[in-house]
């Protein structure tokens, strides 16, 4: 048997990757599974929080990973192969929360939740350093960002529509938080 190929991802973005009933699932893994079996790999896949994956990509610790939004400075230790899924970013909000949304500057003055590592856009990271908005960052594999949202703490929320929309109604706040723009660019 060979050497294992270490493919890192979160566990947390269904329906791409994530746990049910203790077993790792979803389109993602379906599809490295299927690629290992195909080209008779030995593929083990490990679940980390989102920073941690991408970390451990630059330091060798994994030989792969999967789904990386294409950005340029991340050429440097990544070698992009191919599409594994589209998904988009988008922001959630409370219903009484409601803003209008159509570019980076909608968001000053608002606190902002997104997972750590998470890439929205050149844009975005320009004017989170000149502190237009604040971005509170945490490992969101608990979902924290959407219960700190509940909470009223903060103003909304960026992350993968799909996924955003699964865990508020596993969380049981549907009712409670939208989707205000299933795109962010």
């Amino acid at each position: 048997i060979s050497q294992p190929i270490k493919v890192g991802t979160v566990e947390n973005l269904p329906p791409f990757s994530f746990y049910e009933k203790g077993q790792l699932k979803g389109i993602d893994i379906e599809v490295i599974n299927e690629l290992s079996k195909r080209l008779n790999l030995n593929i083990e896949i490990e679940t980390l929080p989102w920073l941690r994956v991408i970390n451990e990509l630059k330091n060798g610790d994994l030989d792969s990973a999967f789904s990386l939004y294409y950005v340029e400075d991340r050429k440097s230790f990544i070698t992009y192969l191919s599409i594994m899924h589209y998904d988009n970013l988008g922001l959630m909000t409370r219903n009484d929360n409601m803003f209008h949304y159509r570019k980076t500057e909608d968001l000053y003055n608002k606190v902002i939740g997104k997972g750590n590592g998470v890439f929205v856009s050149s844009e975005f990271t320009k004017a989170e350093e000149e502190k237009r908005f604040i971005v509170e960052e945490i490992n969101d594999t608990e979902m924290g960002n959407l219960k700190k949202l509940k909470a009223n703490r903060i103003d909304a929320v960026i992350g993968v529509v799909e996924t955003m929309k699964f865990y508020a109604k596993v969380l049981g706040y549907d009712n409670q938080l939208q989707i205000l723009n299933e795109y962010i660019d």
